[in-house]
């Protein structure tokens, strides 16, 4: 359909002779048309190669988009990311990393993503781009600074496949997050212990095992979903083993007095039942709980306490500072709630509201110093 040799075709104009490149009915048809080359034969030669190697990218995309993808596209990006079985393509590393619930909540973004990129080649992407699609999304910051995480993440894994997507850099790197002035602070909210008791007494009511998930999440400082893994077997009377499900850490949590006051009273009134072992939170068919379900019993509970501004995911750091508040150090926070010493000093620093329990204590350490006033105070 292309004449190669003669570079198209020619056209005598005056002593010259002017190149074009015309491509035939079925290459028009992909979307390509004439273009004039120019007298230059050299130049003529080397941009009629350039046309025809770019027609044969067209067929092979329109020959690999029947198998299900563009190689090298942004579609195809997310394939490698997240897994794909219809293509025999196995999760990264990176998305079997991420627990459930997030891996939930990328795919949101990446389907909508999809729909606006999906044919786009990676190696366009520059970090204008990028930048471009996080400021569209100015009116809604949290989920634009979301966004750019998953994108991030995302060309992370592009830059491990250069041969695939060509790409060496991650063109997320540099595009400045919304911040404090645009309306997105870091959440400084956990439970007092007015709110704890508040909403205990409700749950105790209405959903015992409600209750009993608070208490796990409170004095163990873990994630809802690692509370609903803990079986009777992992309690031995004076600690609870927890494998991490997000970060696969192995720990041992000591429970508090309480805790195991609690956890030894939950397993009695079942066992006084009939129900011996399994996990320490059931349903009422005594089987471990989905973390959507039991989501769904919480948010009951939740509706009749009139707590409206807390949310489940702040009991994790309103462990963090319960302990801080009984002077424990960053270290001892983070052999008990798995935290990253990083991660603990961060909670510390957005979640720790300055209270007068914490100034008053400040100042009675000041007080019982040595040496530390200028001269004593008359009786």
């Amino acid at each position: 359909e292309i004449s190669l040799g003669l570079v198209g075709s020619e056209m005598c104009i005056r002593d010259s002779i002017y190149f074009a490149w015309r491509p035939g009915k079925h290459v028009r048809a992909l979307g390509f048309a004439n273009e004039g080359l120019g007298t230059d034969r050299h130049a003529a030669i080397k941009r009629a190669m350039e046309k025809n190697v770019q027609v044969d990218r067209e067929r092979a995309r329109i020959k690999d988009r029947v198998s299900g993808f563009v190689p090298g596209t942004f579609d195809h990006l997310v394939r490698v990311y997240r897994g794909s079985s219809q293509d025999k393509i196995k999760p990264s590393k990176s998305w079997n990393k991420l627990a459930d619930s997030t891996q939930g909540k990328y795919n949101t973004y990446l389907d909508r993503f999809i729909k606006k990129f999906s044919d786009d080649l990676v190696s366009d992407f520059t970090t204008e781009i990028i930048n471009s699609i996080h400021s569209s999304m100015s009116h809604e910051p949290h989920a634009a600074n979301y966004a750019l995480s998953v994108l991030s993440a995302l060309f992370r894994e592009a830059r491990l496949h250069t041969s695939l997507f060509g790409i060496t850099e991650n063109p997320c790197h540099g595009v400045e997050r919304y911040g404090k002035k645009d309306g997105v602070a870091p959440r400084e909210v956990f439970w007092s212990q007015d709110q704890q008791s508040t909403f205990l007494k409700v749950a105790q009511k209405l959903d015992p095992e409600v209750a009993m998930g608070f208490y796990l999440m409170v004095y163990s400082g873990q994630r809802l979903s690692d509370c609903l893994a803990m079986q009777n077997t992992d309690f031995d009377g004076e600690k609870i083993r927890v494998v991490q499900e997000k970060t696969d850490k192995k720990i041992w949590v000591p429970c508090h007095q309480d805790l195991k006051a609690r956890i030894n009273q939950h397993i009695k009134d079942r066992a006084q039942t009939g129900h011996i072992g399994g996990a320490i939170l059931q349903t009422i068919g005594h089987k471990e709980f989905k973390k959507r379900y039991f989501s769904s019993r919480w948010d009951k509970v939740m509706a009749k306490t009139g707590l409206s501004d807390l949310r489940r995911h702040d009991i994790r750091s309103t462990a963090v500072i319960r302990l801080a508040e009984a002077e424990c150090t960053v270290p001892e926070i983070a052999s008990i709630t798995g935290h990253s010493l990083a991660n603990v000093e961060s909670i510390l620093s957005h979640y720790w509201q300055r209270t007068f329990k914490q100034a008053k204590n400040a100042m009675n350490k000041l007080e019982k110093s040595e040496n530390t006033a200028p001269e004593k105070a008359p009786k």
